[in-house]
């Protein structure tokens, strides 16, 4: 089984300039690779992260009114840059069909009550 890697890294994106995240990674993957996702960024004033795996559509403009299951990872400590492995998407996790996943992350302060930064990456699953 082929390891594909997605990797996050800093960009601005919402509420606080001095949070960042981006994801990158490939545009295609074969169906049933195993995928390893890794995180970085910077906090700011953000204390959180939390990543969505598998969203169908978009992602929201914050944690709170984002959908589905959620990853959180901190508590980090203010103004530090970050990376963080997370765990590698398997059979019984995404992406377990054909077609478009999306992958969405936040950095939030305490209880995902206010997001600081957010960042999408979609992908395409295929045969």
């Amino acid at each position: 089984m082929a390891l594909v890697t997605l990797v996050f890294s800093g960009v601005a994106s919402a509420g606080d300039p001095s949070s960042s995240i981006k994801i990158t990674g490939p545009k295609s993957v074969q169906l049933g690779t195993t995928i390893q996702l890794k995180g970085s960024g910077y906090t700011g004033q953000a204390t959180s992260v939390v990543v969505y795996l598998d969203v169908k559509g978009q992602c929201a403009q914050t944690a709170k009114a984002q959908q589905g299951k959620a990853l959180t990872f901190g508590p980090f400590s203010k103004n530090k840059k970050l990376n963080f492995p997370l765990p590698p998407l398997t059979p019984g996790n995404p992406p377990t069909s054909l077609g478009k996943h999306t992958v969405c992350a936040f950095l939030t302060g305490p209880s995902a009550k206010k997001t600081y930064a957010h960042a999408g990456f979609s992908y395409t699953v295929h045969n």
